[in-house]
């Protein structure tokens, strides 16, 4: 607390993240949005997930971030609250946790900022069995006494904008990761045509029947997929790779040589709702993307979105035989970084600083 009220910045944000714990290798959007506070000089208490409660936990550093798993933090979420270090306190809520409408109000009382940053469709995740704990009605509450709420994407914000919110939804996508390409990167191509993928790799919405499809449709084609959590006893063509999870410098050794990128999720309201990370990644690459269906991502460039397998192998072989003009990728992302995200976050919270207080609990 002492580290915090001695540093220069006006604004301390509390990430309710439920994400692993500051590090690089699951780098999702609560952790860069982080890192760029960070660079700031913003202070970030940074609440996290942890599977066990014996699972060790990052040791403080003496710095502007302290990191906490959610089975400690639920212990210290009144002192939090009232927490009085005279700067603008921002409780940034990134999943909608049971215990987030218990304890709302009261951050709202003592002079806090709440932004309820949705990054995915939580409904549609607790129907594949990935959210066990959500619960809409939760949600719903947290929509309608958030002083702000930001999406992740256009078609997310149109369902979270039924639930009666304070302010209209702001959208506000994902980016690209200051750190992510390696120095000197550059695309080297090879004799074999290769087709990659990285993330998640659960079957609960990475559709693997597709996959092994498009892979036996197109059996002169290498498909290289990184990641975790892949399903046990897959039987896959010869053709596919599974090479594990890697680092972003690895990821960039080996993408050098591919020659498409894909996101081959199953079609649903789980992925319409998606503004996936990797896309800016890819296009870092200076990779072409093929997706199934994802409505944010549309109208990106040198992205192909389809409906079915064979729309999907007729559109890698076109990315094959035409790729990226010079520079076309890294223009567009350069208005397309976590900076200028962060901004947008910052921006919307402070404005909503003198939200009138009888709003409190109030549906609208």
């Amino acid at each position: 607390l002492m580290d915090v009220k001695r540093n220069e910045s006006e604004i301390i944000v509390f990430m309710f993240s439920g994400t692993t714990y500051v590090q690089d290798i699951r780098a999702n959007r609560p952790i860069r949005l982080t890192r760029e506070l960070l660079r700031r000089g913003i202070p970030v208490i940074f609440n996290y997930h942890r599977l066990k409660r014996t699972d060790d936990h990052p040791e403080y550093k003496g710095d502007i971030l302290f990191q906490i798993p959610i089975d400690v933090t639920k212990y210290f979420l009144s002192r939090l609250a009232n927490l009085n270090i005279g700067k603008s306190k921002i409780f940034m809520i990134s999943y909608p946790h049971p215990v987030i409408p218990k304890i709302l109000n009261r951050f709202k009382v003592n002079g806090w900022i709440v932004m309820y940053d949705a990054r995915d469709d939580w409904e549609e995740f607790e129907k594949v069995g990935q959210a066990k704990w959500y619960n809409s009605a939760n949600e719903k509450y947290i929509v309608r006494n958030s002083d702000c709420v930001s999406a992740v994407s256009w078609p997310l914000a149109d369902k979270l904008g039924t639930y009666e919110p304070i302010e209209p939804i702001q959208i506000i996508p994902n980016a690209l990761s200051p750190n992510f390409l390696s120095e000197g990167y550059k695309r080297k191509g090879g004799d074999t045509i290769k087709v990659g993928y990285f993330g998640h790799l659960t079957s609960s919405w990475f559709d693997w029947d597709a996959l092994i499809s498009i892979a036996q449709e197109r059996p002169s084609y290498q498909f290289e997929i990184i990641g975790h959590s892949a399903p046990d006893n897959l039987e896959l063509p010869i053709n596919i790779e599974l090479m594990g999870p890697k680092t972003h410098s690895e990821i960039n050794d080996i993408a050098a040589y591919w020659s498409v990128a894909i996101i081959p999720f199953k079609s649903s309201l789980l992925s319409d709702a998606v503004d996936p990370i990797k896309i800016y990644e890819y296009m870092a690459l200076n990779l072409p993307t093929v997706s199934f269906r994802m409505p944010q991502i549309e109208k990106y460039p040198y992205t192909i979105t389809v409906d079915n397998v064979e729309d999907f192998c007729a559109a890698i072989d076109e990315f094959v035989n035409h790729q990226p003009l010079k520079d076309v990728l890294a223009n567009w992302l350069d208005s397309n970084t976590w900076e200028d995200r962060v901004d947008s976050m910052l921006d919307i919270a402070l404005k909503s600083q003198d939200q009138d207080i009888s709003l409190l609990g109030v549906n609208k």
